[in-house]
């Protein structure tokens, strides 16, 4: 091979490494034992939340029944007990909103779903039916 010309393929193909089998190299074969357990550590570093669930619990109530009210509970001019009584009517309320949307879309789903060859609804059917009742027991407030 002069110099001046360009690798061709065929070049290529002739070199003798490419008729040698690929070794494959891993972590092991650079690094000591010592050193693989340092990178092990610092591998997967474990997340913190930016808040935790009382702070989601105060900007829900403050959203949804302003300052105010969040410094009565804060005070206990309002207790604990009648907060959650308060959220969990107001969660309720909330999903009422959606219910009928859900019950539409899986009445619309039951038409499109048949019956196996024994005759059985299909299982994603039994959940959707599951899933909306326990939507309906929350909108109600009945709870879980």
């Amino acid at each position: 091979m002069k110099g001046d010309e360009p690798l061709t393929l065929a070049q290529i193909k002739k070199s003798p490494k490419l008729a040698q089998p690929a070794k494959a190299v891993r972590l092991s074969d650079l690094v000591s034992k010592k050193e693989k357990a340092e990178l092990g550590k610092g591998s997967a570093p474990k997340k913190k939340r930016p808040y935790n669930s009382v702070d989601a619990y105060i900007a829900e109530m403050i959203a949804r029944f302003g300052y105010e009210v969040y410094e009565k509970w804060r005070t206990k001019e309002i207790s604990g007990d009648k907060m959650a009584k308060l959220m969990a009517a107001e969660r309720a309320r909330d999903r009422q909103k959606i219910y009928n949307l859900e019950a539409i879309i899986v009445s619309a789903i039951a038409g499109a779903n048949r019956g196996n060859k024994h005759g059985k609804p299909p299982q994603t059917l039994k959940m959707a039916y599951k899933i909306l009742n326990e939507e309906q027991r929350l909108a109600e407030g009945r709870g879980r």
